[in-house]
């Protein structure tokens, strides 16, 4: 007979986070720690360019769908991009400092 490993089915990461952050992070690093790295870059950049759109004050501007995709084109190119240039802009100051 052959023996068939027991695991316990994970949860989906981005439930799980919220339970036991620690320990689905471990998990997440042991597995795939590029999982999803773009994705949270693209969804926080969109964030942050409605959070700033909406302290200008142009809300209900937001509601088209041309506005919608021009925010979410805008937050793409700025989500992907700026996780490279900030590992580029530390690693030129961390050399230049000497760190």
């Amino acid at each position: 007979m052959t023996s068939v490993e027991a695991h316990p089915p994970h949860s989906s990461p981005w439930l799980s986070v919220w339970f036991k952050p620690r320990k689905t992070i471990e998990r997440i690093i042991a597995v795939n720690p590029r999982r999803h790295v773009l994705l949270l870059a693209w969804l926080s950049a969109t964030a942050a360019v409605v959070s700033g759109l909406i302290q200008v004050g142009v809300a209900n501007e937001l509601f088209a769908w041309r506005n919608i995709a021009i925010v979410a084109i805008v937050g793409l190119a700025y989500g992907v991009t700026s996780p490279y240039l900030n590992g580029f802009l530390y690693m030129w100051s961390g050399r230049i400092l000497r760190g």
